[in-house]
This record gives structure tokens, C-alpha cells and sequence, in this order.
């Protein structure tokens, strides 16, 4: 009985081994026929389905290498190079032939933005690999050598690589993009050549030739080179990407997005596919989804050390214009600037300079610029941003001189604007409304030039041509709800009251977020007695901005057509309260509210509260000095109104206003020196001429005034009647 026992006992023992080993066998059976499926569709360029099935490999056997390489493999591919580090790492660190793991690592890295660690690592030392190896990663160490600016070492490593062996062709396509960041075309199109004559089935030669044939400008055939690359491999990433972009460029969105498809499918994660996915979105009008894309890249790229990523000019480039597409320009502005000091004369120098005027740095906007001009001269759009740059400096003499340079050889209505505006600026107004009336012939929707004509037109009573220019900008430009309102303001300001009822309601049906269309409509109400009305629109803004100051100065406005002073007092003061830094518009109106109820010392007080503010603002100084003559201080308003001489300079309405007061003060004397500055700025403006005589008068000077009054009936005959 024991014997039995004993027997049955190792049987069972065996029997039990055996079904451990029978399991175990069978596990590595299936980790096998995974990986067996997983490399099928890796040579099939399924990268996506390759590291599934390595996954799946990895999760019946830990210790299978060969799945652990293929998946970082496939993540390379898929451009996930950070996960792809971490498993060609482990499988060396697990055993793993340096050899079959060295180049595959080297291009993570590299992906990664670690391009010192590539040429610095005892990792990716030369020495005891393979000839063809040891080729393929001085190729990748010359790369990442161009990328931190050395390019005569990346050339001198291309050179090295080929003396191992002339007959391959990988050392010539190598040469290729080094060749085109150093802008050495004709070199980098005999590498291209010599490479394709080694390798003319090669997806890749086709693609940088395609590359030539882009950075030339010529995007057809460019186009065709890509997809040449193409039909020898459809999931070349390098040329689905460059295509897409160009076609997108050429408005072909239909084929763009058929090529992007491919590339989200292939590699969801790459950068470029991401943002051109963004780009074309923004195209199709699909904002939130352009916006969203671009959230998922600078996500992805923020992650990334800006020691790393400063050797990606691509990387920082997309992740500085993924940041300018959602409005997040100091974030922008960093990658640009590490980008720059690169490739200082690159495309990027536009967006930067952008970013510079905005926040008013003016000197450095003009510096990228200049740099950037000096290499592509022809470039319109910068140009018009280097003399809006000068423009805003104040040097609107340079601003003019450099477009009429421009303009010689192009009739550029961008160009046109900037020299209308530049011409203005300066002081020549008729040269000016020249230009500006040449920039919207050639093209109705120059929004700058025109809403300058429209200003022009209104300020100098010329309603028709003001009506004509903002019916032509807002036809050109149907889709801005902004310029809709502008054509409501210009009705309204002709006397067509109906009609700018119309165009602020087509506004507001366009955008029924864009507050001003329905301000315009509460004012329009006012206007008309329709106070319920107006009031139902002007709590609907409040409700939307409970902090818009130009709301509540409507509703003061609203209060007093009711007969409500208290509830005008306190919504000026609420305005006024919260209005912006230099805004003094509520608490000029909320001192004109009490001087009008003849209270001029709380005029005063409000009125020292706006100083502050703005010290020397026309506004602000004349109605301090109407304070101090309300209050019996005639000093005070004559030192007041001698300020407000100097900061009215030669404009002849501000300065006949501060003639006024002068007048009222009996201060004869400075009221002729305004007067003087007056017509110093425009000869035959008549008010200055009229006030003129008055003076005249009360200087006693009778035959002066006669004789100024016969000068002015001569010069201005109609106005004597």
C-alpha cells in the first residue's frame, strides 16, 4: 500500500510538473505567434497594429526581447519617442544585442530633443559595432550635430560615414538636409542625385528631393516628388506631412486632409500632423476643433525641456506657433526667440515681430525684422509690419520713405495702406488720402486702409464717400460682424438711422456674443424715445459684462430721459469708478453733471482724480480749467488752459476751444496765441479766422479786425451769408 502510494505519489508529482511545463510551453507558444504577428505588420508598416501584438507578446512572456525591441520600434515610427527610449533602454539593460537596439535609440533620443546626449553617450559609441551599424549612427550623430549648429562637423562625420562605404546610398540622403540648412542648394541637389542613382527605388530619395523642390518654391513639382515617395511607401510620414502642407497651402483641403488621415492613423502623435490638423481645421472654419488640436500638441511639446527642445528648430517652431494660435503670445514668444538665434532670418521673424509690436516693443519688432528683410527682401507682409513697427516708434518719415521704395515695383495695397497711414501719421494728409483711396481700389477689403478713409471721410463731413468705402469693406469681408457694426456707425453718422438699425442687426445676427451692435441698438432706442426697449438691451449687456463702463454710461443716459438725476449720479460715479487706467471719458461726463447742478468743488475733486491719470490730456485740462472758473480761480484756469495750448499743439478745433475760455477769463493775449497756432494749422479754418476778429476787437484794434474780416468773407465767400 505504501509502495502504491509511494508511486502514485511521484506520478501525480510528474503528471503536475508536466502540466506546469505544458502550460508554460504553451505560453511561449502564444508570445511567439503575437511577435510572429506583430513583425508581419511592422515590414507592412503597421506600426499601430505592430505594437499591439508586441504588447500582447510582452504580456505572455516578460522576458521576450525581441517583442520588447519591436514595440520600441513601432513607437519610434509612431513618432512616440519618449516610450520608445523606454523600451529599447530595458531591452538592453535586459540583454538585448547593442547592435540591433543602438540605432533605434539613437533616433529616440534625437526625437527627443537629447541631441548631445547622441554624440556625447558611451551609449552610442562606435566602437566594436558593425561596419553597416557603425555607418547608419554616425549618419544619425552628424544630424544631431547640425541640429546644435555645427555643421562643418555634420559634414565632416557624412564624409567619414561614406569612406566606409561609398556604395551605399544613406550617406548621400543624409547629406541632403544639411545642405538645405546651410541654404546650399546646388550641393544638396547633387547629393540627392548621387543618392538616387545608388538607391532609385528609395521612398526617401524621392522625399528629399521633394524637399529641394519645396524649399525652391516649386510646389508642383514638389508635390509630384512626394508622390513619387508615396507610391514606394504610402505611410512615408516625411512626405505625407510635407504634402499635406502644401496643399493646404494651395487650398486643395479635400487631399490635404486625406494625406493628414493617414498620418493621425500611422502616427497620431507626430507634432506636424497635429498642427497641420489644426491648420486645416481653422480653414474649414472649425474653431474648436483647430483649437483643441493645438491644446493637444503644446501639451505634448511643453513636456519637453527647453534644453532639449532648443536643438529642434521644427519642435520649437510648432510649439511657438501652436501657443500664437491660442492667443498665448509670451509663451509663443520664447520659442520663436530660442528659434531665431538659429535661424535669424527665418519666416518666424513675422509672428515674433507681431508679438513685439503688441506688447510696444517697438525697437526690438524693427531688429528681427531688418534681419529678416535683408534676406528676403520681396517679402510684402513684412515689410508692412516693419513700417507699422517704424510707425509706432514715432519715425513716420522712415515709415514713408521705405514704402515708397516698395511700392515703385508693386502695386502691394498692404504696401499702399502702410504709406497712406505712415503719410498721415506724419502730418500729410492729402498725400495720405491719396494712397489710402489707392489701396481699397485695388482691393475693397483692406481693413486698415479703409477704416482710416471711413474716419477721414466722417471727420470732413464727406458721408457719401465714407458710406461707399464701408459698404465696399463690409461686402469684401461679409463674415465680420465688426465691420457690419462699422457701416451702422457710418449710416448713423449720414442721418440714416433706418438703415444703421439694419446693419447693427445683421451684425448681431452674425455674432449675437459682439456687444457693440447691441449697444448701437440701446442708443438707437434712446435716440427714439424707446426707453423699455432700450433698457431690455442695455441689461442684457450687463448681465453678459457686469463690469462694461460704456453699459452703464448708458444707463445714466437712460436715467436721465426718465427724469432720475440720483440714478445718473450714481451710474456715472459707478463708471467712472471703473473705468481703465487712462480712461477719463464717465468722469469728464460726471463733471460736466456737476457743474451743471453748480457744484464746482466736487467738479474739482473728481476732475484732480482723472489728472492722475492723464496729466496731460486736452480733455482733462479744459475741464479743469472750467472747474477753476466756476470755483473764482482765474489763475488756476489760466495756467490750465496754457497747458492745454501746448498739448493741443496746431489742431485747429482744440485750439479755438482753448481760445474760447481764454476769452471767458479775459485773457486776450493767450487767446491770440491759440488762435495763432490755429491757423498756423489749417490757413482757412474759419472759426480761428472769426474768434480772430474778436480779439482784434478787444484789443481795440478795430482796423485789424476789419481787415481780417474782409479776408475771411474774400477766402470763404459762402460763409458770409
Amino acid at each position: 500500500m505504501g509502495y502504491v502510494t509511494k508511486i502514485g505519489g511521484v506520478a501525480l508529482l510528474a503528471m503536475f510538473l508536466l502540466g506546469l511545463a505544458g502550460g508554460a510551453y504553451a505560453g511561449k507558444g502564444k508570445s511567439d505567434a503575437y511577435f510572429a504577428d506583430a513583425k508581419g505588420r511592422f515590414d507592412k508598416a503597421d506600426y499601430a497594429g505592430a505594437l499591439i501584438q508586441a504588447r500582447n507578446a510582452l504580456q505572455e512572456d516578460r522576458d521576450h526581447l525581441a517583442a520588447r525591441i519591436l514595440m520600441g520600434k513601432s513607437q519610434l515610427n509612431t513618432a512616440d519617442f519618449t516610450s520608445a527610449e523606454t523600451a529599447l533602454s530595458g531591452a538592453l539593460a535586459a540583454g538585448a544585442d547593442r547592435a540591433e537596439v543602438v540605432i533605434a535609440l539613437a533616433q529616440a533620443y534625437a526625437g527627443q530633443g537629447k541631441q548631445k546626449l547622441v554624440v556625447t553617450s558611451p551609449a552610442f559609441a562606435l566602437a566594436g559595432l558593425p561596419i553597416t551599424v557603425r555607418q547608419q549612427l554616425m549618419l544619425i550623430q552628424a544630424a544631431a550635430h547640425a541640429d546644435l549648429g555645427d555643421f562643418p562637423t555634420a559634414l565632416r562625420i557624412i564624409g567619414e560615414a561614406r569612406s566606409l562605404d561609398p556604395q551605399t546610398p544613406g550617406s548621400y540622403l543624409a547629406e541632403v538636409p544639411v545642405r538645405l540648412r546651410l541654404s546650399q542648394y546646388k550641393e544638396a541637389a547633387e547629393a540627392i542625385e548621387k543618392g538616387a542613382t545608388l538607391a532609385p527605388e528609395a521612398a526617401e530619395a524621392h522625399y528629399l528631393r521633394g524637399s529641394i523642390l519645396h524649399a525652391a518654391g516649386k510646389a508642383s513639382e514638389a508635390i509630384a516628388s512626394y508622390g513619387k515617395a508615396l507610391q514606394k511607401e504610402p505611410t512615408h510620414l516625411g512626405a505625407l506631412i510635407a504634402r499635406a502642407g502644401l496643399l493646404i497651402d494651395l487650398g486643395k483641403t479635400t487631399e490635404a486632409s486625406a494625406d493628414l488621415a493617414v498620418v493621425k492613423n500611422s502616427a497620431p502623435r507626430h507634432p506636424l500632423g497635429i498642427y497641420l490638423r489644426a491648420l486645416l481645421a481653422e480653414r474649414d472654419k472649425k474653431f474648436k476643433e483647430s483649437q483643441a488640436a493645438l491644446r493637444e500638441l503644446t501639451t505634448q511639446l511643453d513636456q519637453i525641456p527647453l534644453d532639449y527642445i532648443r536643438y529642434k528648430p521644427q519642435v520649437l517652431m510648432l510649439n511657438g506657433l501652436a501657443h500664437y494660435g491660442l492667443n498665448e503670445p509670451e509663451k509663443a514668444k520664447q520659442y520663436f526667440e530660442i528659434y531665431l538665434k538659429a535661424q535669424g532670418d527665418a519666416p518666424i521673424a513675422k509672428p515674433l515681430a507681431q508679438i513685439y509690436l503688441s506688447s510696444r516693443n517697438y525697437e526690438q519688432a524693427i531688429t528681427v525684422l531688418e534681419i529678416y528683410l535683408r534676406a528676403r527682401p520681396e517679402d510684402s507682409q513684412a515689410l508692412a509690419l516693419l513700417g507699422s513697427a517704424l510707425m509706432a516708434k514715432g519715425q513716420y518719415a522712415r515709415a514713408a520713405n521705405l514704402m515708397e521704395q516698395a511700392t515703385r515695383t508693386r502695386d502691394d495695397p498692404t504696401l499702399q495702406t502702410v504709406l497712406g497711414l505712415s503719410l498721415l501719421g506724419g502730418g500729410q494728409s492729402a498725400n495720405a488720402i491719396k494712397q489710402l483711396e489707392k489701396a481699397v481700389k485695388i482691393d475693397p477689403g483692406q481693413i486698415q486702409a479703409a477704416t482710416a478713409l471711413i474716419a477721414y471721410y466722417q471727420k470732413t463731413r464727406q458721408f457719401a464717400k465714407a458710406l461707399q468705402v464701408a459698404e465696399a469693406l463690409s461686402k469684401k469681408r461679409s463674415s465680420n460682424p465688426g465691420l457690419l457694426n462699422t457701416l451702422g456707425n457710418v449710416k448713423l453718422s449720414a442721418g440714416d438711422k433706418a438703415g444703421a438699425r439694419a446693419s447693427f442687426e445683421a451684425a448681431r445676427k452674425l455674432d449675437p456674443k459682439f456687444a457693440l451692435p447691441l449697444l448701437n441698438l440701446a442708443r438707437l432706442d434712446l435716440q427714439a424715445n424707446l426707453l423699455d426697449a432700450a433698457e431690455a438691451r442695455l441689461k442684457e449687456l450687463l448681465a453678459a459684462d457686469p463690469k462694461s463702463t460704456e453699459v452703464m454710461f448708458e444707463m445714466a443716459n437712460l436715467a436721465d430721459r426718465r427724469g432720475q438725476p440720483i440714478a445718473v449720479m450714481e451710474w456715472l460715479e459707478k463708471a467712472t469708478a471703473g473705468a481703465g487706467q487712462r480712461d477719463t471719458r464717465w468722469g469728464l461726463a460726471l463733471t460736466d453733471l456737476h457743474l451743471a447742478n453748480g457744484n464746482p468743488r466736487v467738479a474739482l475733486k473728481v476732475i484732480k482724480s482723472l489728472a492722475t491719470k492723464a496729466p496731460d490730456d486736452f480733455f482733462v485740462l479744459l475741464a479743469t480749467a472750467r472747474a477753476q472758473m466756476a470755483s473764482g480761480d482765474g489763475i488756476g484756469a489760466k495756467a490750465s488752459l496754457t497747458n492745454a495750448a501746448r498739448v493741443a499743439e496746431f489742431n485747429p478745433d482744440l485750439q479755438v476751444r482753448v481760445a474760447e475760455l481764454q476769452l471767458a477769463i479775459n485773457n486776450v493775449a493767450g487767446a491770440d496765441y491759440s488762435l495763432a497756432k490755429a491757423i498756423s494749422g489749417q490757413n482757412n479754418y474759419l472759426p480761428a479766422l472769426i474768434l480772430r476778429t474778436q480779439v482784434d476787437l478787444r484789443q481795440g484794434n478795430i482796423a485789424s479786425a476789419e481787415k481780417r474780416a474782409r479776408e475771411w468773407v474774400t477766402k470763404m465767400p459762402k460763409s458770409a451769408t
